[in-house]
C-alpha cells in the first residue's frame, strides 16, 4: 500500500494544481484506497482536501458525468479530476469534453476507456497481481511480492 501512496504523492506533485476534485467508490471509512488518496493529497499540499470537492459513489459511465457536473458547480477554477476508475473517468471525461470546460481527468486501471479516449490513468498491473499470486500458491514459503503501480500519463 506504501507504493500506491508513494504514487499518488507523485501524481497530485507531478500536476501541482490546487483545484483537485475526486470521484471515489467509497468514502476512507470503507476504504483503504481513498484513505491513501486522501492522505497523499494532505502530505502534498498540506492541507486536507475540502470535503466538498470529494465526491463518493462513482462507479459507472453515469456517475461520472453526474459527479463532473458537481464538481464543475462547487469550484469553478476546477484543474484535476481523479476518479476510482477509468469507467468512471469516461463519464467524467465525456462531460468536461462537451461543455468545453478544460480539466484534465485522470482514472485508474488502465482499461479500455482511457486507452481509447486517452485520458491519464494509474495501472496498478492486476494481470501481474494475479499471475504473481497463483505462483506464490505453488510455493511452500510465504512471502509476498512487490509489483509496481505506474502512472500511464496521456496527457
Amino acid at each position: 500500500m506504501l507504493e500506491c501512496l508513494f504514487e499518488y504523492v507523485q501524481l497530485f506533485s507531478a500536476y501541482g494544481q490546487t483545484h483537485i476534485g475526486l470521484i471515489l467508490a467509497r468514502p476512507a471509512s470503507q476504504s483503504r484506497s481513498t484513505e491513501e488518496v486522501l492522505a497523499a493529497y494532505a502530505e502534498v499540499f498540506g492541507e486536507k482536501i475540502d470535503p466538498n470537492l470529494v465526491r463518493y459513489h462513482g462507479k459507472t459511465l453515469a456517475d461520472g458525468i453526474r459527479e463532473a457536473k458537481q464538481l464543475q458547480q462547487i469550484d469553478a477554477q476546477l484543474q484535476v479530476v481523479l476518479t476510482e476508475g477509468d469507467t468512471t473517468a469516461a463519464g467524467a471525461y465525456s462531460e468536461y469534453q462537451k461543455s468545453g470546460t478544460k480539466v484534465t481527468v485522470i482514472g485508474q486501471g488502465n482499461e479500455l476507456p482511457s486507452q481509447l479516449l486517452g485520458f491519464s490513468t494509474i495501472d496498478y498491473h492486476l494481470g501481474e497481481v494475479g499471475r504473481q499470486a497463483v505462483a506464490l500458491l505453488a510455493e511452500e514459503d510465504v512471502r509476498s511480492v512487490a509489483v509496481p503501480v505506474e502512472i500511464v500519463d496521456r496527457k
